[in-house]
């Protein structure tokens, strides 16, 4: 109930730039129609690896699935694998066939459940310096996006979340109840609070002209003319190569857009989480006593005005509470419920008010029998 209400707090908000530690380079219609065809070889990937490293990204994100060889040119697969060798920092993603909560018996119920995965090529997969599921869950428009799921026995990673950990350089990953932590080799973690499902609400920053993009073959061409004046936007940088065309099925609802790269909404979620700026919904207690404190403030505030002034103390409280979440919302990324401590409030004041209305009544009437 709350989700549309959540949106329109994107809204108020307004839009944000994505954070400086992330680049997009897409390949749009444009850079399909140079290139002549769809899929993009795998020769100019190979080459793009080798320019961002050469520029020091210290994540490289290729969102493509690499699933299959390339028969036509298996020369372009070599030199891909090569340079994913010597690189030694680019994440890929995988994707399951089957997604769902509670499709396998063999981890938690609540979790996203993994079937029939899809990995890149062993050629690739091997010399990844990480992987995760691509999967975005079964909303339409995407709020909250799974970060672990259950493989077998097995807790994965999505493809934003293996992002981040690769990235802050973690190296392992383990999910205790609802809190997933990151470890690495010094003993420092990191603790990432998910729901029940394994997800994260995401705190959109806006549309894809919001984050700090370049396309693909403008950059190759710029790393032949002037390569130093890539450096300063790709060096130590989390850099994720991804289509954006509208011609192709990657495309995503969110609260800012209807037509969003995919690819961006799991930066959108390595963002929140390199960044700590997710957004965190209040647990069922605080949400129960916010309902309360509604219906307490209905209560005395009724008492304590005269009939004139109610209208004025309820505009008060309903458009203070709504101050409050915005503030909330804005200030400390935390989302608290709207509708249903403004239903009770609401509820409270106008049972309150029949009953005033009734006792007036009645008072009435028995001053004009008595009268007679």
């Amino acid at each position: 109930i709350d989700d549309p209400l959540t949106d329109f707090l994107f809204q108020v908000r307004g839009q944000r730039q994505l954070a400086d530690e992330l680049v997009f380079v897409h390949i749009s219609d444009e850079d399909i129609a140079a290139h002549g065809s769809w899929p993009i070889t795998r020769d100019f990937f190979g080459y793009m690896t080798y320019v961002l490293d050469e520029l020091g990204a210290k994540t490289i994100a290729l969102d493509f699935l690499f699933s299959e060889p390339d028969d036509i040119f298996p020369e372009y697969d070599r030199v891909l694998a090569d340079f994913f060798e010597s690189s030694q920092n680019v994440v890929l993603p995988f994707v399951f066939g089957e997604f769902e909560i509670g499709a396998d018996s063999a981890a938690p119920a609540g979790l996203f459940h993994g079937r029939d995965r899809q990995l890149p090529a062993a050629k690739f997969a091997r010399h990844a310096a990480g992987t995760g599921f691509s999967n975005l869950g079964d909303e339409t428009v995407i709020r909250k996006l799974p970060v672990v799921a259950a493989f077998g026995d097995s807790i994965v990673l999505s493809f934003g979340a293996a992002l981040a950990k690769h990235y802050l350089g973690f190296e392992w990953h383990e999910l205790q109840g609802n809190t997933l932590f990151f470890t690495n080799s010094a003993n420092h973690r990191l603790a990432i609070r998910l729901d029940e499902h394994g997800r994260l609400r995401l705190n959109h920053f806006g549309t894809a002209e919001k984050s700090r993009h370049l396309a693909f073959f403008e950059m190759l061409k710029l790393f032949e003319k002037q390569p130093d004046s890539l450096r300063p936007l790709v060096e130590n940088k989390l850099v994720l190569v991804a289509a954006s065309s509208s011609s192709l099925p990657i495309l995503k609802a969110t609260p800012y857009s209807a037509v969003f790269p995919a690819a961006l909404i799991h930066a959108t979620l390595a963002e929140n989480i390199l960044t700590d700026a997710y957004l965190r919904d209040v647990p069922g207690s605080v949400r129960v006593l916010l309902i309360f404190l509604m219906i307490a403030c209905a209560l005395a505030f009724f008492g304590a005005t005269l009939n004139k002034t109610r209208i004025a103390v309820f505009a008060t409280v309903l458009f203070g509470y709504l101050a409050l979440v915005v503030a909330a919302f804005v200030v400390f990324d935390f989302v608290l419920p709207l509708f249903f401590p403004i239903a009770a409030f609401t509820a409270c004041t106008a049972i309150l008010l029949i009953a005033t209305h009734r006792a007036v009544n009645q008072k009435t009437r028995i001053e004009k029998k008595r009268l007679q």
